[in-house]
């Protein structure tokens, strides 16, 4: 190996002659000199022949720079650079393309800048259109570039564009937005808790979606949510459990227990938790026929109705704790808060009103209309059957009454197998048209099958006005003994 050692003093060209005369591999020269510093031309292209150099300074300008193997049969790595700590630039047309920190210089060491000679990363472009382009071929592709308002811009060169996080957060696919969260991370929107409205808008509506950030209430339809939840139209809710038609909404609605039932309604916290088989139930509200296991075809509206209802069937409880503890009975119904309240096994029972026979537990047949209705007099749960209530407050004589009927507000009855009509405040009962009393064809406006009782003390006599006359003008004693008229003052006293 041999190695040729130049100083260049004046205007000189030095030709090497090689196997290829008319194109010498080397020339050195100062034409183009600058600032004194003479220019080299570097050909090491021929054929046997190597180059190296050691203390040259200046500017080189190389047509082609090419490096090729040096003879070394596992090859040898080509480097461009330097050894020292000093940055190293690459230039076109006077600007600098391509910018490498010099390596233990600060945290920047080894940053590589493109468009920038100071960059704060291992890669740092800077232009004011696009600044990187990754593709896959020539019209595949996505650019990307940062405004002048730091916002990011993606832009694509295919019809469809995907920005994929494989197992993590979000992903834009073909226009549309899908966030997932891989294994237990979750999806978060506004991490900061800050006062931030979000809204989903849709062709049709500007307010598809809408969460307000200084109450945190949900709007659909409307961007001004008045409640936690609030939606601006019609809400259809459909579920099917185990193949069967049922609709549920709420938490633990219809729980997990629900193994065969079908065409079941449960909406509402727990509404229904308990079921297993009953079908045909709706349970509408706060726990609403939460202990129904086998029962069907009942209906519960309000807080807690028909709580308790395991087996029952045909019920009907509307009203906050309507048939509350009912468990077995069947074919009743209660409207109004607490009405038939501590009713357990009882059947056929009506009550409409609040808190409405809610003191009878095992009783049938009974109707009790009225705030209070069928409370018994005295206190004590109605244990009798067959007994109607009719006003508020109205009373049953008794526990183990049967067929009373007791009619008017706080009336109380006279004990079973008897009608009771108003309260001992009456003082005038009208009654319109015929009146049979042991007859179903009365022809007079009293008739009377039967003995008639009258008693009014020594002096008991029955009345009666002439129709000719106009007034009260005798009175018969009915003991046949007394006879008398009546007196000026209206008076019979028998004289």
């Amino acid at each position: 190996m041999w190695m040729l050692a130049l100083m260049v003093t004046a205007s000189v060209t030095l030709y090497l002659p090689s196997a290829e005369a008319q194109n010498p591999p080397l020339k050195i020269s100062d034409e183009g000199s600058l600032q004194g510093l003479p220019v080299f031309e570097l050909d090491c292209s021929g054929t046997g022949i190597s180059c190296s150099h050691s203390g040259i300074t200046g500017t080189i300008a190389v047509d082609k720079a090419d490096f090729s193997n040096d003879g070394d049969t596992a090859g040898a790595n080509r480097t461009l650079g330097n050894n020292d700590n000093f940055d190293l630039g690459l230039e076109t047309g006077g600007i600098t393309r391509l910018h490498v920190e010099g390596d233990g210089v600060g945290a920047s060491a080894g940053n590589v800048g493109i468009g920038t000679t100071n960059p704060s990363a291992q890669l740092h472009t800077v232009s004011t259109t696009e600044q990187l382009r990754l593709g896959y071929d020539g019209s595949n592709y996505s650019s990307f570039t940062v405004e002048n308002d730091g916002d990011l811009s993606i832009k694509q060169g295919a019809s469809n564009f995907n920005l994929r996080f494989e197992q993590y957060a979000i992903r834009f696919k073909h226009g549309s937005v899908q966030l997932a969260a891989f294994t237990s991370n979750e999806v978060l929107m506004n991490p900061n808790g800050t006062d931030k409205d979000f809204r989903v808008k849709t062709q049709p509506s500007s307010n598809s979606l809408f969460v307000e950030g200084s109450t945190g209430n949900v709007g659909i339809g409307t961007d001004s949510p008045s409640a936690l939840l609030h939606v601006a139209g019609d809400i259809f809710t459909d579920q099917y459990a185990n193949n069967a038609e049922n609709t549920l909404l709420g938490i633990e609605a219809m729980g997990a227990g629900n193994n065969t039932a079908g065409r079941t309604v449960a909406i509402g916290f727990q509404a229904l938790k308990d079921n297993t088989t009953g079908e045909n139930n709706s349970a509408v509200g706060w726990r609403a026929l939460q202990k129904n296991t086998t029962g069907f075809d009942n209906t519960a509206i309000g807080r807690d109705a028909l709580f308790f209802n395991v087996s029952g069937a045909r019920n009907m409880a509307l009203g906050s704790n309507a048939l509350y503890y009912t468990q077995s009975g069947f074919d009743n119904v209660g409207m109004g808060a607490y009405s038939l309240y501590n009713n357990t096994s009882g059947v056929d029972n009506v009550a409409v009103g609040t808190r409405a026979l809610d003191q009878q537990i095992v009783a049938n047949h009974n109707i009790g209309i009225g705030r209070l209705a069928g409370r018994v007099n005295g206190g004590g749960a109605l244990m009798g059957s067959s007994n109607v209530f009719i006003g508020d407050k109205v009373q049953a004589s008794g526990t183990s009454v049967t067929n009373e009927i007791v009619i008017g507000a706080t009336a109380i009855g006279n004990g079973s197998n008897s009608v009771t009509l108003g309260n001992n405040s009456i003082s005038k009962t009208v009654l319109r048209g015929n009146v049979g009393i042991g007859t179903t064809s009365p022809t007079s406006k009293l008739e009377v099958a039967g003995d008639v009782k009258i008693d009014n003390g020594a002096t008991s006599c029955l009345m009666i006005r002439d129709t000719d006359d106009a007034g009260w003008t005798e009175c018969f004693a009915l003991d046949g003994v007394m006879s008398c008229t009546v007196d000026a003052d209206g008076v019979c006293d028998g004289a």
